[in-house]
């Protein structure tokens, strides 16, 4: 086994003499294997339910969704691969899925021509690689090089072989990398490579998973999906609801860091140890803050255990400390009254005690894959004065991170001032201005005083509850700061009724978090040309194109265009207009070619004059191309048939080209076209788009859109549906996320998918309809069809203004008398992302409500 590396890919065996252990699995599998479906996304890298029918998966709808959360494929609209994932889930409605669905197809339709699911037989893991295995855990476990040139990769079985290298004269003089998933090279970029590079897995202190009394304790290299598992396990030892509600908590905001893939890769400690080094503005460790987690870490001079927060303060670490484990305690209801201050001092019994616990983000995707503005975690014991029936507040942590700090903090002067305190609007008044004090982003932090403004927010929404006269306040004034605004045009819930009627009311929208996606897409068939104007499977600036129709012996039929098959179904289009010129020799008759075509991508040899591909309008010049060369096939073979069925009557395909082929007819044809004016036609569509606008946080969240466009006749309804979508989440992206930043030498320094937030499945309308309106037949358009790649990005504009009126709503409603002027005048800018719309609500929103509220008690008690 030494001196080579052995794995299956889909069970075929591949052996590497040598390989880079930078190489990623990706780069490998694109470059070595003939498994190239796996793409080059951005270059950074089970719950019980009810038995499903046969054939579906036990996941529910949410589940299938979410679970593509982190992938980015905007160009889509997201709304195919929604139904997609929909369609395998157990909960799934049929008749919701999208037009795409292989179940609008009744020669499919049968449930039982599905496999049944068995996650047991999914993948088989090669025998052959079970031996290899076996042979080399002796290598492996040894902690010898590779004996590969240029692999210098160890795998150390315990924390003594790991000191026992790094303390090596051989890994001091060199640069070493201590790695687990690694995942965090797709936060910091590394220009130079490691020399030697250790695999932390192979350590079993580092995995261990533990349950006592006192907590449950984390091995550093467990994945953060499997502490996500193990925060929702049933536990029997944690006796108190609010122990479990906490750990439920923690886990539902651990399952918005990063996506599924990364969580499943990422280790918990390496999420900390970014943190503590790198200033990796980490929601784990604020939450982990919160609870009063304890870390155990090693160094080259001994162990020692420490609470997180005193970690978080040391100097960042060298690469020779290990981070051991992480310890999260169990918490109780119950308090002892040495737990308060001298300003109470209440002998209360335990059944009167509680704890509340909570944590908060603010980021531009709901479902995670995106870092935080500002995350927080609060926990407070309460306790109950059996005579006032007053709220006391005790032992409180108050986490904030992530908002331009160095790392997360516990807002320890907060947390002095409340202990002991019955919450009032003026104490919470004072505590807001005290954790102004304390939140202070450091300089050069983008949207500094927008962060400062979340940590109020979440404050505020949490301790909301606990101060009666907030509560009471709230119910004479009517005025619900934690509620959203919400606009429809024209107070209209639903501005086309002519499409559909909504499959849930703006109620059920609002609190069902299950809810991502529904849709429905209404088009208009035509059988003029057919098969073009219907859907079919999909295969994967001056207008002007080529191309070239070939009928080879065996009757099929090969076609080449110079225009680029990107995603936007140029081949299929071009598909089927080769299949209904060619079937033109049988008229009256279907001559269903589809099957024998099959296009091959050209080089600038084979058609010279391809130009370039883009501007919506590559499919329908492509097509014009291979319809006069499939029409100059038509003229030269349509003699030979006529002459045929004169001897022989009816005649098959086969038949024609086997005889045209021996009388030496000439069955290739090229053709260039260059439009005369002829594409010279205007583009029509209308959207309605209705949403909501979270006045404290500036998060937008679209509730529904309702989208027409006219394609003319549709070459294909199916792949012009899914440019129209993905054209419009396109604009989305434009309207609301994608934001340009440059430094002050003026470079780009939005240039990732760190940095820059494309629209995801989870802030595409959770409703979203299209209709195709088919027009007239029009003898300027080519079979009267129109693009529809780009114009309907210009649509997503409806999300923007709607998103203006809840900007003006809620100015109007938080604004006194004086300024109503201003209120209803100011600038919305593109994109308009949560800073934004944060800023434009009122940055001090809260404030002003509580100041508000304090002069009014005031005047009433004077």
């Amino acid at each position: 086994m030494a001196g080579r590396l052995v794995l299956a890919v889909n069970t075929e065996r591949f052996e590497l003499a040598k390989v880079d252990p930078s190489t990623t699995l990706l780069e490998f599998l694109r470059t070595r294997t003939r498994f190239t479906g796996p793409k080059l996304g951005c270059g950074e890298d089970k719950a019980d339910g009810p038995e499903p029918p046969i054939g579906f998966s036990k996941i529910t709808k949410f589940e299938a969704q979410k679970s593509i959360s982190g992938n980015l494929c905007r160009c889509t609209g997201y709304r195919p691969i929604a139904d997609v994932c929909k369609s395998f889930a157990a909960d799934v409605d049929l008749e919701d899925l999208g037009l795409n669905t292989f179940w609008n197809n009744p020669d499919y339709a049968n449930v039982d021509r599905l496999p049944p699911h068995n996650q047991g037989q999914i993948c088989t893991f090669p025998e052959f690689l079970k031996s290899d295995i076996t042979s080399s855990i002796g290598a492996l476990e040894s902690c010898q090089d590779s004996g590969l040139p240029e692999c210098q990769w160890y795998r150390p079985s315990g924390l003594e072989q790991l000191y026992k290298l790094l303390n090596s004269d051989e890994f001091t003089e060199n640069q070493v990398k201590l790695v687990m998933g690694n995942t965090g090279s797709g936060v910091y970029k590394e220009n130079d490579l490691y020399d030697k590079y250790i695999d932390l897995t192979g350590i079993p202190e580092l995995l261990v998973v533990k349950r006592d009394s006192k907590g449950i304790t984390l091995g550093a290299a467990v994945t953060i999906s499997r502490v996500i598992e193990v925060l929702k396990e049933k536990d029997n030892t944690v006796l108190h609801s609010g122990g479990k509600l906490i750990f439920c908590k923690m886990a539902d905001h651990m399952d918005k860091v990063a996506s599924p893939f990364i969580r499943n890769m990422a280790s918990l400690g390496g999420n900390l140890i970014m943190a503590q080094r790198n200033q990796f503005a980490s929601d784990i460790a604020t939450i982990l803050l919160a609870v009063g987690s304890i870390v155990c870490f090693q160094t080259s001079s001994g162990r020692l255990i420490i609470s997180l927060e005193e970690f978080l303060k040391l100097p960042p670490c060298d690469d020779r400390t290990i981070l051991i484990s992480i310890h999260i305690p169990y918490w109780s209801s119950d308090i002892d009254s040495s737990s308060a201050t001298s300003n109470a001092m209440v002998s209360v019994p335990k059944s009167d005690s509680s704890i509340l616990f909570e944590t908060y983000r603010a980021a531009p995707r709901p479902l995670g894959n995106a870092v935080s503005y500002l995350n927080s975690a609060f926990l407070v014991h309460v306790i109950s004065d059996k005579i006032s029936g007053d709220l006391i507040l005790l032992n409180l942590h108050l986490a904030f991170g992530s908002y331009g700090s160095e790392h997360a903090i516990r807002a320890r002067k907060v947390e002095e001032f409340l202990t002991g305190k019955i919450l009032t609007a003026s104490i919470l008044l004072g505590v807001i201005h005290l954790l102004k004090e304390t939140i202070i982003p450091k300089v050069g932090t983008r949207h500094s005083r927008y962060r400062a403004s979340l940590a109020i927010t979440f404050l505020f929404n949490f301790f909301q509850p606990l101060a009666k006269e907030l509560v009471v306040a709230e119910k004479i004034n009517h005025v619900d700061l934690s509620s959203v605004a919400t606009h429809y045009p024209n107070d209209k819930t639903n501005g086309s009724e002519d499409i559909m009627e909504p499959r849930t009311s703006k109620f059920e929208q609002l609190c069902n978090p299950s809810i991502i996606l529904s849709s429905k897409q209404l088009v208009e068939f035509s059988t003029d040309y057919d098969p073009i104007g219907v859907p079919i499977k999909k295969v994967g600036a001056e207008i002007q194109a080529s191309g070239k129709v070939s009928i080879l012996n065996d009757g099929s039929v090969v076609v080449e265009v110079g225009g680029v098959e990107i995603g936007q179904g140029l081949w299929t289009k071009v598909k089927q207009m080769v299949a209904f010129v060619l079937g033109q020799l049988w008229e009256g008759a279907s001559l269903n070619l589809l099957d024998r075509l099959r296009i091959i991508q050209v080089d600038s040899l084979s058609l010279i004059q391809a130009s370039f591909t883009g501007g919506s309008t590559k499919s329908e010049s492509s097509c014009e191309a291979v319809r006069l060369a499939s029409s100059i096939l038509v003229s030269r073979l349509k003699p030979l048939k006529q002459s045929l069925e004169e001897q022989m009557g009816s005649i098959s395909w086969d038949t024609l080209i086997s005889q045209a082929t021996m009388q030496a007819v000439n069955l290739s044809a090229s053709a260039f076209w260059v439009p005369e004016n002829k594409l010279d036609y205007l583009n029509y569509g209308a959207a309605i788009s209705g949403v909501e606008v979270d006045i404290l946080t500036g998060a937008t969240t679209i509730l529904r859109t309702d989208l027409t466009y006219d394609c003319g006749q549709s070459l294909n309804p199916a792949v012009d549906l899914g440019q129209i979508e993905g054209a419009f989440v396109q604009g989305i992206g434009f309207f609301l996320y994608e934001e340009h930043v440059e430094n002050s030498d003026g470079l780009v320094v939005s240039d990732s998918t760190w940095t820059y937030k494309i629209p995801t499945i989870d802030t595409i309308p959770k409703q979203f309809n299209v209709k195709l309106m088919k027009s007239g037949h029009h003898e300027k358009r080519l079979l009267s069809s129109k693009a529809s790649g780009e114009p309907p990005l210009l649509l997503a504009s409806s999300v923007h203004c709607a998103v203006r009126e809840a900007i003006r709503a809620a100015r109007a409603e938080l604004s006194s008398n004086d300024d109503n002027h201003s209120a209803s005048t100011f600038q919305l800018d593109v994109p308009a992302t949560m800073p934004v719309v944060k800023e434009l609500c009122g940055l001090n929103t809260v404030e002003k409500y509580l100041e508000t509220l304090v002069s009014s008690q005031g005047k009433v008690e004077a």
